[in-house]
């Protein structure tokens, strides 16, 4: 299918549309709402591309004189048999069926992320009043199974803060002596804290004049014993309420866009892919602890981009105003990011760092502006 013609009034592109069938030219009519003016339009799409240049034809004569008689139609509206009368009208309407069901992914994955966030908060609440922790500095069960790796050092770890009782962050800062050489010697470990991790090292030993062996650390630990459910997990699970409030309100904006266009099976692709790619690039830049469905939301948010520019007639019709947001988010976290890196080189004391994910944000955009490019993830009215 290809579009011939554009219109603001309905009736021109009905009349329009009625003289090309009279002409056997198949075609069909799309409403759809200008980004920019918010007002509706009316798109004439041929169905047989081998009539596309006599469509444009048609087209230029009629914008000439779209009063000529000569475009005066009569239809005869057929009788309908019994069997038609049975037929939904929603079926005649592909976009209209779609809209008139429930859009089962997106709210799955919204509920399914908020109930996940619950679960791990009052796992939280309970790894505290067992332990008698003045702050979370423990990972919950649901944690230790969602995470993309879970290093055995971490797990010693958790052990030395329940021996020595250190419950807040302050003394797990500064342990007693005891606490001290069990923590260096856990630390002595090698365990994989992402390609960030080693070239600051490599920095900051250079900046010291000295140059510290480098240990290979295991990678995708947990994977390869057969947890490959954690290349997908960190997605849907959630760490704060203005973390999963921000995830959950773009996914329900988002979602309700792409599910009726990519319908169930390519939207449920699509989301894994991003996932995947997103949650790996994250691990392998800045190791295991990471969380949240920013990099599915961004790999969204790329997907439209570019079938908006290149498909205008898919409908989605996000404002300008939203991208630019996202890329300037992204590329403040990025600013944030290297200046981080930068305090942490040069000022170790009050060196800070952002707790955010930004490897899976860029990723994940990239990756969804990827798949915007393939045929299989593109939609028509036709389908």
């Amino acid at each position: 299918m290809r579009i011939v013609a554009s219109f603001d009034e309905e009736s021109l592109a009905s009349r329009f549309s009625i003289f090309l069938k009279k002409e056997d030219i198949e075609n069909e009519i799309e409403q759809v709402t200008d980004k920019d003016t918010q007002k509706l339009k009316y798109s004439v799409w041929v169905k047989n591309e081998d009539f596309l240049d006599l469509a444009i034809k048609h087209f230029q004569g009629f914008m000439e004189n779209p009063k000529d008689s000569k475009y005066d139609v009569k239809i005869e509206k057929p009788i309908k048999n019994e069997e038609e009368k049975n037929i939904d009208p929603r079926q005649k309407d592909p976009m209209a069926m779609k809209k008139s069901r429930p859009y089962f992914l997106t709210f799955f994955f919204l509920f399914l992320c908020i109930m996940l966030y619950f679960v791990n908060f009052m796992q939280e609440m309970k790894v505290m009043k067992k332990y008698n922790l003045k702050q979370q500095i423990m990972l919950t069960p649901i944690q230790m199974s969602f995470l993309y790796d879970l290093p055995e050092q971490r797990l010693l770890l958790d052990g030395v803060i329940i021996k020595y009782q250190l419950n807040d962050v302050k003394k797990l800062e500064n342990p007693p002596a005891a606490a001290q050489e069990e923590i260096k010697k856990i630390e002595s470990q090698p365990v994989w804290m992402g390609f960030y991790e080693i070239i600051l090292k490599k920095f900051q030993n250079k900046k010291n004049d000295k140059e510290a062996p480098y240990k290979s650390p295991p990678l995708f630990e947990k994977i390869r014993e057969g947890e490959v459910w954690r290349l997908f997990t960190p997605a849907i699970l959630h760490s704060g309420i203005l973390h999963i409030l921000f995830n959950m309100l773009w996914l329900w904006y988002l979602g309700k866009l792409m599910e009726p266009r990519l319908k169930f099976v390519r939207f449920l692709i699509f989301i894994i892919l991003v996932a995947v790619i997103s949650n790996t690039f994250q691990y392998l830049m800045g190791g295991p602890y990471f969380l949240g469905f920013s990099g599915v939301i961004t790999g969204m948010i790329g997907y439209i981009f570019i079938r908006q520019k290149a498909a205008p007639w898919e409908g989605y019709n996000v404002p300008n105003a939203i991208f630019y947001f996202i890329g300037i988010f992204i590329f403040a976290m990025m600013f944030l990011q290297i200046g981080s890196f930068l305090f942490q080189v040069f000022k170790p004391k009050v060196g800070f760092t952002p707790g955010i994910a930004n490897t899976a944000h860029i990723v994940g955009a990239l990756a969804g502006m990827l798949l915007a490019k393939i045929p299989f993830f593109s939609w028509s009215p036709s389908e």
